[in-house]
């Protein structure tokens, strides 16, 4: 994608810098022809060369639409199931996998301000009376 896009601003800073110099060599109408026909010449090559364009019928824009969505494929490999672990298994579970600890000074800090806002509001007398 780099490459596309250095190319696509290469061309068109040349382009740019070289229409003028076309346009009083051979008029307006005939650099604004060479450019056109330079144009449709890159198009043939895209169309002959890029994988993407070859042997592809033409969908219509709603195509996609009308029919029913592909079954999901299965997955090569089971996936690790987390279900009935706490938040707190699942970060050092991460931790442990990843050897990266910053998990675990969000975790703490979220569960610091999680208390801090229980405690603020436990004497307005939104509680359940326990």
């Amino acid at each position: 994608m780099a490459l596309a896009t250095f190319a696509n601003r290469a061309v068109a800073a040349l382009v740019a810098s070289r229409f003028l110099t076309l346009a009083d060599a051979m008029g307006y109408g005939g650099a604004s022809l060479l450019l056109a026909a330079f144009c449709l010449l890159v198009a043939a090559f895209v169309y002959v060369a890029v994988p993407e364009t070859k042997a592809r019928a033409r969908l219509s824009p709603r195509s996609h639409i009308a029919s029913p969505p592909a079954p999901p494929t299965p997955h090569p490999q089971p996936l690790p199931v987390f279900q009935g672990r706490t938040l707190e298994e699942m970060t050092a579970h991460f931790c442990e996998a990843t050897g990266d600890e910053s998990a675990r000074l969000v975790l703490d800090q979220a569960a610091a301000e999680c208390c801090a806002a229980r405690r603020g509001r436990g004497g307005e007398g939104g509680g359940t009376g326990k």
